[in-house]
């Protein structure tokens, strides 16, 4: 798919400030690609396409979810914003084609994670929660760390940070998020992640 073709479909739903956190999160997933050894062409579709519903209300992400095949849970009911992803996704593959599992993946879980997600959805997640544009006070360091790890440490430190904000902040914590932590510190065997 050409990146030139999908990126006026992408902006034409999306307000200025989303659409330049678009483009920096496909720059600093590109670079993260390259750095992880992930294929470029699948992590910059897929960072295009992650926010491409984030800018329906609560209501109209509601409804289109129920006129959809996606079967939504219980939490993403009681907190709609996290339907972004999973609308976005079934945007990319019945309206555009898409068919590529990897770049459906990492748009439908690039907030949340996901245990058992691939590379390019991992790339993503990094992406989305660290690039540049990002000026929460730990990000600068969040960002130069995890360029000294694994692609799965990088994600454990990432998801970290975002599960200590949650509960800091008294938010709800996605069950993707907490099936991730639980498998990485399954697989890592690390029980400081």
């Amino acid at each position: 798919m050409d990146i030139t073709l999908l990126s006026p479909l992408v902006r034409a739903g999306l307000t200025p400030g989303r659409w330049l956190h678009t483009l920096s999160c496909m720059e600093y997933a590109v670079s993260l690609a390259q750095v992880y050894g992930t294929d470029v062409s699948s992590v910059r579709i897929a960072a295009l396409l992650h926010d491409a519903c984030r800018d329906l209300s609560m209501a109209e992400m509601l409804d289109r979810t129920a006129k959809s095949e996606y079967r939504i849970s219980e939490f993403e009911y009681v907190n709609p914003v996290l339907l972004h992803g999973p609308l976005a996704a079934e945007w990319a593959e019945k309206d555009l084609g898409i068919a590529d599992e990897s770049i459906l993946e990492a748009i439908r879980f690039h907030t949340t994670g996901a245990p058992g997600m691939g590379k390019t959805a991992m790339v993503l997640f990094l992406a989305d929660a660290l690039e540049p544009l990002r000026s929460f006070p730990e990000a600068p360091c969040l960002r130069k760390r995890i360029m000294k790890l694994t692609l799965k440490a990088a994600v454990a430190l990432t998801l970290r940070y975002n599960l200590h904000y949650l509960i800091d902040a008294g938010k709800p914590i996605s069950p993707h998020s907490v099936a991730l932590h639980n498998q990485l510190l399954k697989n890592s065997g690390d029980t400081t992640l």
